[in-house]
């Protein structure tokens, strides 16, 4: 999403002032609530707000596939708050990070706002053999993400 602002500047010689159109990328914050509580505040550009929620619950460890979410969507219709309810059964595997406060994501910086040095390590797992990507795979996965980030090029 894109706010247009006008710029206004005059010559460097102290002559005519000029004015131009800007088109900005805006930002806004994005509560993620789980099981119905607070959980986080991020910064979004709007838009694709439920998948942008899917990938943060997969990038913390919420979630490890769309099975594990009962439910998905806005909070009485507000588009800067989404709600994601996880199934029984993965409520009792997360249960201590559905509980956690005071953190800053793992799909953030991940150093501001920790409380211990201990809370800068992440819990990221090595994948293990489950399969091989070539080189020009990779290459061409890289050279495609402009396709799926629209705003990436602007």
């Amino acid at each position: 999403m894109k706010t247009t602002v006008k710029q206004v500047s005059q010559q460097k010689d102290g002559g005519m002032w000029t004015a131009r159109d800007l088109d900005l990328i805006r930002e806004e914050p994005l509560s993620i609530r789980i099981q119905g509580r607070p959980y986080t505040v991020v910064m979004r550009t709007p838009g694709d707000e439920i998948s942008h929620v899917a990938g943060f619950c997969l990038g913390e460890g919420l979630v490890d596939s769309p099975d594990d979410f009962s439910s998905l969507g806005y909070c009485d219709e507000d588009v800067n708050v989404v709600t994601a309810t996880l199934t029984a059964e993965r409520q009792g595997r997360v249960a201590t990070l559905i509980d956690r406060r005071g953190f800053i994501s793992q799909t953030s910086c991940g150093i501001c706002g920790k409380e211990l040095v201990e809370d800068l390590k992440q819990n990221v797992q090595p994948m293990g053999r489950c399969g091989t990507l070539d080189m020009m795979t990779v290459i061409r996965s890289m050279d495609s993400l402009s396709e799926y980030q629209p705003l990436r090029n602007k």
